[in-house]
């Protein structure tokens, strides 16, 4: 009797820490979201960068434009990995960042939930690309998860009976390679380097795949101002083809990447339609 008493009393426990745990936790992220320090704090600016394309143009202010990311306590990286992941979307709702580069979508649905954002400008076009097998028919196309938009690229190419399949990015060399899907719209860094045919992800169009989004204020701070005047100076210097392959090899290094870079990644991304931006030249 003792015993089953004992029992009945661990399993009201149990059920009690179920419910206040998930209760601890959202009041947490509540917390966070509201205690979070809202200014820059030391002059500091959190910028939030994808590690694909996307993120290519920052990591050369960092290393040719004096970026004082690492000489000075003025700039802080926040890596996205998925910008359109619900962890990259919390990070961003909860005062994490300051500024970052999304997609079009993340962009649209923080702004809708969060209208302390606004998109200050389109930062990259045409970094999506198709990558296909060429001996099989297509019947179905991975994509990444939320990035909707994409599907214009796979409706324009085969119509839309086909199939499509959205995943993680990081699944989705996988599921091409093994066979699950017959192509797959990935960005511009993997694709070239995934065996079959390549084609641009837009025919003489030109579609934004990331834009430049900043918390209210920050546009009107000096360093904020500084990192736009730096990004124009970085534009017009990635002009060039040499400077543009020197860029990309320091970005996709095989240490971070584990690729080995081949000299012609930026006559292959120009000739796919990849175009850099300044945001404020909308």
């Amino acid at each position: 009797m003792t015993s089953q008493k004992n029992e009945s009393v661990k399993n009201i426990i149990k059920k009690r820490i179920g419910i206040l745990i998930p209760l601890l936790i959202s009041g947490m992220m509540l917390w966070m979201h509201f205690h979070y320090e809202a200014d820059m704090p030391d002059g500091s600016l959190i910028l939030g960068v994808p590690d694909d394309a996307g993120g290519l143009v920052v990591d050369y202010l960092i290393n040719e434009k004096n970026f004082p990311v690492k000489q000075e306590d003025v700039y802080g990286i926040h890596t996205l990995r998925d910008c359109c992941s619900s962890t990259a979307e919390w990070a961003l709702s909860g005062n994490r960042m300051h500024m970052a580069i999304v997609c079009p979508d993340a962009a649209q649905r923080l702004i809708e939930k969060d209208p302390r954002y606004q998109i200050v400008g389109p930062v990259l076009a045409n970094s999506d690309m198709l990558v296909k097998h060429p001996s099989k028919s297509v019947k179905k196309i991975g994509i990444t998860q939320n990035r909707w938009y994409q599907k214009e690229i796979i409706e324009k190419q085969f119509g839309e009976e086909v199939e499509v399949a959205a995943m993680l990015p990081a699944a989705l060399p996988y599921a091409y390679e093994m066979g699950e899907v017959q192509g797959i719209v990935v960005d511009i860094t993997q694709g070239i380097y995934l065996p079959g045919e390549h084609l641009p992800g837009y025919k003489k169009s030109e579609r934004i795949t990331y834009v430049l989004i900043a918390r209210d204020g920050i546009m009107e701070t000096q360093e904020a101002q500084f990192f736009l005047e730096l990004w124009q100076e970085a534009m017009d210097e990635l002009k060039d083809m040499e400077t543009l392959q020197t860029a990309i090899d320091h970005y996709m290094k095989k240490e971070k990447t584990g690729k080995e870079t081949t000299g012609k990644e930026a006559e292959q991304w120009m000739n796919l339609g990849m175009k850099l931006m300044n945001p404020m030249e909308k």
